[in-house]
């Protein structure tokens, strides 16, 4: 019966360390469920963190990829731009001629307009002058021919003053 006793004691002591352990085991557990799902939800974002760098560096590829095709056009714009600037030197070069002896013949109608426009000038200045002097010739003649009207017109009631006084004699 001791034995009994103290194999239940032992039992009992036994069950005691298993509850313990139980205990300590489910909150070691809990524990790492825990830091597994927040190294999980860690493992999420830095998989989408790669993605997003993963699709960001496949557009930069293609941008790149643009760029240089577009670099290689610009490139073989460039070299027909450097063609037909050489080009268009040589024939500004073969203008310069030409526009020399325009200039020269410009030069020439521009003295022949500016005499030509002194002339015309000139001929104005002589007929201002003129007209000016008919002007005042005409004001003159206005003016004399106001004080003949106001004469004349004395004249007039004079004349028919004395036919009245002579109707009255």
């Amino acid at each position: 019966q001791k034995d009994k006793e103290e194999l239940e004691a032992q039992l009992n002591s036994k069950d005691e360390e298993v509850s313990k352990l139980k205990e300590e085991n489910e909150k070691v557990i809990d524990k790492l469920s825990k830091q597994e799902e927040n190294l999980n939800s860690q493992i999420d974002s830095l998989t989408q963190e790669r993605d997003s760098l993963t699709n960001q560096v496949q557009e930069k590829k293609n941008e790149l990829s643009a760029k240089e095709e577009a670099f290689s056009k610009v490139q073989k714009q460039v070299v027909q731009l450097q063609k037909d600037k050489e080009e268009l030197e040589a024939q500004l070069n073969s203008k310069d001629e030409e526009v020399s002896k325009l200039k020269e013949e410009n030069e020439k109608v521009i003295d022949k307009l500016s005499k030509q426009e002194e002339n015309l000038n000139s001929q104005i200045d002589s007929l201002t002058q003129e007209r000016d002097s008919l002007t005042n010739q005409v004001q003159e003649k206005k003016n004399e021919l106001s004080a003949k009207e106001e004469a004349f017109s004395k004249v007039q009631k004079q004349v028919v003053q004395l036919q009245k006084d002579k109707e009255e004699l």
